[in-house]
Parts: C-alpha cells; structure tokens; sequence
C-alpha cells in the first residue's frame, strides 16, 4: 500500500528543508528540511552550492561523486581603522570600524576621530546624528546590524554579524519593501534584508509574481513601471505614459498590471512584458492609492486618498461602484482570501480598517499607527503587514488586533508585497512487507519546485488503520532549531505542520 500525502509550503530564498520524521508502527513519515546541500554524493557542482558567498565557491568532485568545500573569501582594506570581514547581504567584502586604542594614519595616530574614517563616521566624527541609522545608540559604521535596533551588540557566534541580523535557522517569508530609491526584501520574521536592488527613483508599489522570480515596481520618477529580476537585479522598463504611478497588482496569471496614476486619477492596465502600451481603464478617481484585486481578477478595489472613498472597478465593463465613504486617507488596500472583505490602511488617522464588500460597513481592526503608507495579507488572511512612513513594519493579527513590530532598512516605506506559498512536489515510496508489530522508516521527501527552498509545511498522511497505527513524530536533526506540531489521535489520518 502506499499513503496519499496532502500538503502545502512556504518558501524563502535560502535553501532549506524541513525533516519531518512520523513514526507509525509501520511506517515513518520524513518531510524535509535543508536537504538541498546536505548530500552527500553529487554529479554536478549546483548539487554542492550551499548558496553562501563568503565560504567560496563549493565544487563536485565527478570522479568520486562528493562535494569539495569552496575558498572562505579574504578581505582586508588594509586600513588599520577597521576591521574586514565577508559580507552574505552584499555577497561581498566590509568593515566595521576598530577602537580609539588602536592607531591609525591620521595626525593624533587614533581611530574615531576627525582626521580618520570620514568616510565610515561623516564629517561630525560622531553617532548619534546622521550617522546612527536606527537611533541605538550604536554608530551605523560599527554596528553590528546596522539596520535593526541592537543596543546590546550581541553576537553569539562572534562572526561580526550581530544575533539581530543573523538569519533565522528557520526563516520567515519574504516581504518586498519601496523606499526613496530602493527595493529591499526582507525576511519578515526577523526584519533582516537578504537583498537590495538600488538605482531606482522614488518607486511606490511593488506587486511579485507567484515564483517571486520577478518584482514589479511604479516608478514615480521615471513615471514607469520597472520590471525586476530579483535574481539578477536587472530592471527594465514597462508602461510608457503614466503619470505619477503608485499602487500596483499583478492579476493571477502574471500576464497584466494594474496601477493607479494618482494625479491625474486613472487605474491603467499594462501587460507584463517589455515594449507594452498602457492602457486607462477609468478616469476621474481622486487620488487613487491604494489597489487591490479580487480572487477572480475580474474586479478593482481602489482607495481614493483624496476623496476618502473605496471603490469597486469592474475589470470587464469599466464600471465603478462606491463601497464605503468617510475614510481617512486610504492609503492601501488588500482583501482577504475568500474577497469578501477589504482591509484599508487610513494615513490620516493612523488606521487599519475592515470593510465589509457586500454592505460598506467599515469596522476599526487596529489603530494608533503612524502614518501608514500601505499593507498587504499573508496568503492565509491570518496576518496584515503594514508599513508606516517612518519606516516601521507593524505586523497586525486580523482576528485580534494585536501588533508587533519590525524596523524596515533604508531611509522609510512607500509600498510593501509579501511572498506567498509555491507549489511543492510530495513523493512517498510504497511500503513494503515487514514484520508485523514492528516500527518501520519511510521516508517522504517534499521539494520545492521553485528552487527557491522549503520553509514550512502542513502535510497530511492517510493510511489504513486497519493495518498501521501512527505513535510518534519528532523532527531530524537539520530542522532542530524549527517547530513541530502533530495531530496523531485520528486513526488513518496523521497530520504534521513544520516551521
């Protein structure tokens, strides 16, 4: 017999798999963790790339079949001010400024001071201005996760990178953050940027495709919208003739953009591929901001920033119907997986609001918010992500209200989108013949089709009752650090959730 595995997973850039060992008195349910680089046997060097930058490139040995570890990178500046080290964010070399014991090049022969580090310190020579990007008390130079506020410097495993910023054994999904110039993306658990794609001029929205292969951005100083490779970093240009373009959607398909031109007031449709024409859909909208599609793709909610209104746009006929009134400056919009509800950010009053899509009954989910700028739903409508002005993250339960909080990099959030669940390939071998009464291992391998690594799983394993009975499940050794819950008390059902 062989049992019939359901599941679902999450996913983050970092390779990673999950081992979900299940132990039935037949059988054992393995679903995976990290097991990406940690074969042991290779044909090829991708087997072996652990896709870490500073321990070198690692390599397979093709006539023995094994993995080769890569050169660990070698920085040194030469300056006897700071200290070098292998950058994983920037994929390359950094320094951290060294103590004013320390001698240097300068005329009073110490580090800190005016004559030294200009570059590292500003020309004041001194935290706590503009050099101090997160108001710790830790000069950006020589803190050791300059983008999170990290009084306390700690760093565990004293590779100069402080615990604040190491990335989670087990990561979070992936939110995609606009700032004056910038795209970030971050890992939502623990705030810390895993890439950043400059060279772009005051982008809005972002909207990502369902790989996250790609991210599209409204570029409203270029008045276009920037088609990003996320892998490469390469952008090109989409959407020619807009005009002050910000919020942005991306229909389920992948194949149109829908963006809203705040002043002159149209939501557009352009198609997702190089050399297209933009196309307005509607007109006379008071300061559209912020754009949600329904599941269907067949209708647009648009929070009209000036006119305090949100609005229904049907993507077929054009038509424009009014859903509720009174709102304080809907700067974003998001709907809730069945479309039945409209979550609005209010900039003005500092509100996340639900609004009913059947009825315009608007009801307060979360207030005390300092000007937020725009949000965006996990996949499952359990979470709102919103961003304030001043480059907070507020992570909000839906069902409770409850907040925490997370500080964004750079210089303060425009737009935020946030990663959802890829598909995954399950495959189980058959059980065969064993001794009866006895424990057996079967294992169960769940990979990401992606490639872009497994972060969570929810799985469900059916087997005949009549013939097994489930008693354990315990995670392996590479998912020690992650979580495990398991329902075993169904007889024929076993059902395992890992992050």
């Amino acid at each position: 017999m062989k049992p019939h595995p359901h599941g679902s997973a999450q996913r983050h850039s970092a390779r990673f798999a999950l081992l979900l060992p299940l132990l039935l008195s037949a059988l054992v349910m393995v679903a995976p963790g990290p097991s990406v680089r940690a074969q042991a046997s290779c044909t090829s060097d991708a087997d072996c790339d652990n896709g870490r930058f500073c321990d070198g490139q690692e390599r397979c040995d093709i006539s023995g079949g094994a993995c080769v570890p890569g050169t660990p990178v070698t920085c040194n500046d030469s300056n006897p001010c700071t200290i070098d080290y292998c950058d994983e964010v920037t994929r390359g070399c950094a320094t951290i400024a060294t103590g004013d014991d320390e001698t240097a090049e300068g005329q009073d022969g110490y580090c800190h001071t005016l004559d030294d580090n200009l570059s590292l310190y500003g020309n004041d020579g001194l935290c706590g201005t503009g050099d101090d990007r997160t108001g710790d008390g830790v000069c950006s130079a020589i803190d050791n996760c300059s983008f999170v506020f990290n009084p306390s410097q700690e760093d565990d495993n004293h590779n100069g990178l402080g615990n604040a910023c190491e990335p989670s054994p087990c990561p979070g999904r992936r939110g995609y953050l606009t700032d004056g110039s910038t795209l970030w993306v971050l890992d939502l658990l623990t705030g810390y940027p895993v890439h950043m794609i400059g060279g772009l001029h005051q982008p809005q929205g972002v909207a990502v495709n369902a790989g996250e292969t790609l991210a599209y951005v409204t570029d409203s100083g270029t008045n276009s919208v920037m088609q990003i490779d996320l892998e490469t970093s390469a952008a090109v240009s989409l959407g020619s003739g807009l005009l002050n373009p910000s919020s942005i959607k991306l229909n389920r398909t992948g194949s149109l953009l829908y963006v809203t031109e705040y002043d002159p007031g149209y939501l557009t449709q352009v198609p997702a591929y190089p050399g297209s024409t933009s196309v307005r859909l509607v007109g006379g909208l008071s300061g559209p901001r912020g754009l949600a599609l329904n599941p269907t793709g067949t209708k647009a909610y648009i929070g009209e920033f000036v006119g305090g209104t949100l609005k229904a746009v049907d993507l077929g006929t054009t038509g424009v119907a009014t859903i509720a009134t009174g709102l304080s400056g809907p700067s974003g919009v998001a709907l809730n997986p069945a479309g039945t509800t409209a979550y609005v950010t209010e900039y003005s009053s500092g509100e996340l609001s639900a609004v009913n899509l059947s009825n315009g009954a608007v009801t307060l989910t979360r207030g005390g918010l300092n000007s937020p700028t725009d949000l965006a739903l996990d996949p499952q409508g359990i979470k709102a992500y919103v961003t304030e002005e001043l480059g907070r993250i507020d992570i909000i339960d839906i069902g409770t209200g409850s907040l925490s909080s997370i500080q964004a990099p750079g210089s303060g959030v425009a737009g935020i989108a946030v990663g959802g669940d890829p598909p995954v390939a399950i495959s189980m071998p058959d059980l065969t013949a064993g001794i009866s009464g006895a424990n057996r291992t079967v294992a169960v391998s769940l990979g990401d089709v992606t490639g872009r690594g497994v972060l969570s799983a929810d799985i469900t394993v059916q087997y005949d009752a009549a013939v097994l009975s489930a008693t354990n499940a315990t995670l392996g050794s590479l998912a020690s650090a992650c979580t495990l819950t398991k329902n075993l008390g169904s007889p024929g059902t076993a059902v395992l959730s890992g992050w």
